[in-house]
């Protein structure tokens, strides 16, 4: 698999990830002609996004508007993995591209795991088990300490009403547990046998345990197990120092 090809892949499950979020009874989604919009319903707590933003194609002054009304939101916005650049010009209102930072950086990176280049893995730790989420219950409490680690505790992932995601094996969840007391998450989504790994989560008490190393080869083992050649994530911040110890790549 080529790196275009790779990288597409990675788009395409930050795009997904942002339809599975929306895709809940207490989400609306509104599809403009240019991009897309997810946000709770009136009275509901939820994560507003904006994204599949398609401009590139459009006279220079309309897709500056658009630019600008997009970002009149002032909601968080995808504007993508890879944006081209034009896209970056009308970003930045014509200011040249930044060069990125050397790795590692704490800044947002796509990487990849080809299953045919998975490491052998070291054993996990005997302090530490791990449950596929399979029920309600479960669920509750992956989605509440993914909200409580990543988000502050704001309800990103409603407790109830995006487990039927869960249900339907589009979101497969995984609790980590460090002598018991759950210490961690992850998950994996499946958009169509490409897999991207998700909502990987510590608490503070729990860090340099094992805990993340455990969740990530929890996911990484399901997906292969489902037949997966290829897992993707957008990684940020320190746990990209830890994907590649476990055969991830930047792309």
């Amino acid at each position: 698999m080529d790196q275009q090809t790779i990288r597409r892949h990675i788009e395409e499950g930050g795009t997904f990830y942002l339809d599975i979020l929306g895709k809940s009874e207490h989400m609306e989604t509104e599809q403009l002609p240019h991009y897309t919009i997810i946000r709770p319903k009136k009275g509901q707590h939820g994560g507003t996004s904006i994204y599949n933003i398609q401009i590139e194609q459009l006279p220079e002054t309309e897709a500056l508007r658009i630019v600008q009304e997009i970002k009149n939101y002032k909601e968080h916005i995808f504007w993508g993995m890879y944006p081209s650049e034009q896209l970056l010009q009308y970003i930045g209102e014509g200011e040249p591209r930044p060069e990125p930072l050397p790795e590692p950086n704490e800044e947002e990176a796509g990487m990849a795991l080809l299953a045919a280049e998975k490491p052998d893995y070291p054993a996990i730790a005997k302090n530490i088990t791990i449950n596929k989420v399979s029920n309600a219950e479960d669920f509750q409490l992956w989605a509440l300490l993914n909200n409580f680690v990543i988000h502050q505790g704001y309800p990103i992932i409603h407790p109830e009403h995006h487990y039927p995601v869960c249900q339907e094996g589009i979101l497969s969840c995984f609790n980590v547990y460090d002598q018991g007391i759950l210490a961690g998450v992850s998950s994996l989504l499946n958009h169509n046998g490409i897999f991207s790994l998700e909502f990987v989560a510590v608490s503070g008490a729990f860090r340099r345990r094992g805990v993340a190393t455990a969740a990530i080869i929890a996911a990484v083992e399901d997906a292969i197990a489902q037949g997966a050649e290829l897992i993707t994530v957008r990684a940020i911040g320190t746990i990209k120092y830890l994907l590649p110890k476990l055969g991830f790549r930047i792309y």
